[in-house]
């Protein structure tokens, strides 16, 4: 799945040149989709080999992956900025050909993405099971899942609010702005590599409570750029944390019950759903002009009160199954003078 998803972002990357923008971007989305399946998935093997805490692998996978996605906006911009213009010669091969040989280096590196597998099965049965339990794990889960679904979409939506804020209000360059993102990948960072030492429900609700706070009152204290750095390295951090947590615990419970493809796949679903419903909620509304550009960190703030009341019914009390399964297969010694052995 990560050699398959690279290589179809990289023949994405390129053939953009001459086919239809929109086409490709349906690409590049189906292979993304299969690299956040396979992200999730190989959580709980990495922990159960490992012998460490699925929010700890969660926390390094989901660190690398955020500073793959903002760095990226970053390395966009630049491009488009360094290489949009008519003036440098072949400036649209140029730029796709960059990102072409960025994503055959991935898919180089995607050959050497080897987890523990479990026994595999027939594709056909595989998807009968997909299709028939997608509904019995949101049932289960769906607290998980909304949670850290209503997370990953308040990150998204607020990465470009904070971008346009940036051109329109402090009025600084875009490539500026697009580094706004590196310091929110700063946070984040440092919230999924924490956030095995943060695993309580009430760690988890704090810092969704500040994030929903951050985003609130962004517009109205933020006025140069370093604060606004500063308020992203905040917004990055407290974003993560529970984002991690809640998908961690989420793919250790699933991966226990021997369905790590299953979870990894409706946990991508379900947070590409929210992704998408939390940006359309903002882009329509502003680009009909029923909503001002400062009432979108409004609608973000609601969202996070949203998910701080789905992510209380969320189960984090229980042992990490990952550690616990691992710990019944590993064999015991018996004791001195017991007679055994």
């Amino acid at each position: 799945l990560f050699v398959v998803s690279c290589a179809g972002v990289a023949i994405g990357c390129l053939v953009t040149v001459w086919i239809s923008p929109f086409l490709i971007a349906l690409l590049v989305g189906v292979a993304y989709g299969a690299a956040c399946a396979a992200r999730g998935k190989v959580i709980p093997l990495i922990a159960r080999a490992t012998m460490r805490s699925s929010t700890m692998v969660s926390g390094f996978i989901n660190a690398s992956l955020v500073i793959g996605l903002l760095a990226g906006t970053v390395l966009g911009t630049v491009l488009g900025e360094k290489l949009g213009n008519a003036q440098v010669e072949n400036a649209i091969l140029w730029r796709h050909g960059i990102l072409f040989v960025f994503m055959l280096i991935a898919t180089t590196l995607g050959f050497l993405v080897r987890p523990p597998e479990p026994p595999p099965i027939p594709f056909a049965r595989g998807m009968r099971d997909l299709v028939g339990g997608t509904l019995e794990t949101m049932r289960a889960h769906w607290a998980l899942l909304v949670s850290g679904g209503l997370a990953w979409g308040i990150a998204s939506a607020a990465s470009l609010a904070v971008f346009i804020d940036g051109v329109d209000r402090l009025h600084i360059q875009p490539t500026q702005a697009s580094f706004m993102a590196l310091f929110a990948a700063m946070g984040a960072i440092l919230g999924n590599l924490a956030s095995h030492w943060f695993r309580r429900l009430w760690h988890t609700l704090a810092s969704l409570a500040v994030l929903g706070v951050c985003v609130l009152i962004y517009p109205y204290v933020i006025h140069h750029w370093l604060a606004a750095a500063f308020m992203m390295i905040v917004v990055g951090a407290s974003f993560a944390a529970p984002a991690n947590v809640l998908d961690a615990r989420l793919m250790s419970l699933t991966g226990a019950a021997g369905i790590a493809g299953r979870g990894s796949t409706v946990m991508s679903l379900v947070h590409n759903i929210f992704i998408l419903a939390v940006g359309t909620g903002l882009a329509l509304p502003l680009l009909m002009g029923w909503m001002k550009p400062e009432q979108q960190f409004w609608f973000m703030a609601m969202v996070a009160v949203i998910s701080i009341l789905v992510a209380s019914r969320a189960n984090l009390r229980d042992d990490d199954p990952a550690l616990s399964v691992r710990r019944k297969e590993q064999p015991t010694i018996p004791a001195i003078g017991s007679g055994e052995g």
